[in-house]
């Protein structure tokens, strides 16, 4: 695998960024599994696209949604080299105002460009949520380069799988509401935006998708620090990436690489029915449902999840 040479520097992670001492650097191993590369690398109409390359396997692994799995993807790290980036408007890569430059068709070409930036030639893709269903249609098309994939809650492959009939997760209360309400009446998302993100993220985003919220606190990563995270910027920009109808059936049924689909029975934002879709359509998968776990399946069964990730891509 190519590295690039430029815009690129290296960080060893400190116990205040990743969590207590304990986790962080007792042996010469364990530090190397926490040393890191960032880079941007710039698409071809002009995007720059935040890179995150973490360890140094021989079994390469490209993550889209660096800001929201980067550091809590760590587990996976041993004998991977895992490529994590920020889509097109996401995270640390650039905003994207101009919304005919948005979209899952060129979320598609921005894994091959990431891809071809690195000088890969087969890897191994994990998408999670929508991208679940962008890191598949990628294999559809390019399955020259892909070796397994892994979709963890990935949106449904048809418009009318992805509509859910009853309540699912756990749906913010009337006190998180009325808190919310307060931030936002007193100019918080003014004054101290990442501030606000946080709160709105955490009880209005990120403890109602799942099915056991107690434990998003263990959770590493701070989507709220990026500009193109905080409420109003990506809620703005999500209509514009997901079509508002859409039907991947035909083109699921062209991935020929093994998928592993992680889905939880909870899950409020991708619906459980949508990955058993994505099973019966693609030749070669499986899926492992988590029963009572929502949208975050790597925080609320880590155990379960890392087991099944990490056998599934080692037999690759």
């Amino acid at each position: 695998m190519r590295r690039l040479a430029t815009i690129t520097f290296v960080v060893l992670l400190t116990s205040v960024a990743c969590g207590s001492p304990e986790t962080t650097s007792t042996t010469e191993e364990s530090a190397e599994q926490l040393r890191f590369e960032e880079s941007y690398v710039t698409t071809p109409d002009g995007v720059r696209l935040y890179v995150r390359v973490a360890g140094t396997g021989p079994d390469t692994v490209i993550v889209p949604a660096a800001a929201w799995l980067a550091r809590d993807l760590g587990p996976l790290l041993p004998g991977r080299t895992l490529i994590f980036f920020d889509p097109r408007g996401r995270g640390a890569s650039d905003a994207v105002l101009d919304t005919t430059r948005l979209g899952i068709e060129l979320e598609i070409g921005d894994i091959d460009f990431v891809r071809g930036q690195f000088g890969i030639d087969r890897m191994s893709l994990i998408g999670w949520s929508y991208l679940g269903a962008v890191v598949a249609l990628y294999a559809a098309e390019h399955p020259e380069h892909v070796k397994r994939v892994v979709q963890v809650g990935p949106m449904a492959p048809t418009t009318d799988l992805a509509r859910i009939e009853g309540v699912r997760g756990s749906p913010p209360d009337s006190t998180d509401r009325a808190i919310v309400a307060d931030l936002r009446q007193s100019d918080l998302a003014t004054r101290n935006p990442v501030a606000y993100c946080r709160e709105y993220a955490m009880r209005m985003m990120i403890r109602p998708m799942m099915g056991r919220p107690e434990t998003a606190a263990g959770s590493q990563v701070d989507p709220c620090l990026y500009w193109n995270e905080w409420p109003d910027n990506l809620f703005r920009m999500i209509p514009f990436v997901v079509p508002r109808e859409w039907d991947y059936t035909d083109r699921a049924r062209r991935v020929a690489a093994p998928v592993l689909i992680v889905h939880g029975s909870n899950d409020p934002n991708a619906a459980i029915e949508g990955g058993r879709a994505w099973r019966d359509l693609i030749p070669s998968t499986q899926l492992l449902e988590i029963e009572g776990v929502g949208h975050a399946p790597w925080l609320e069964a880590p155990d379960q999840f890392f087991k099944a990730v990490d056998e599934f891509l080692r037999a690759g």
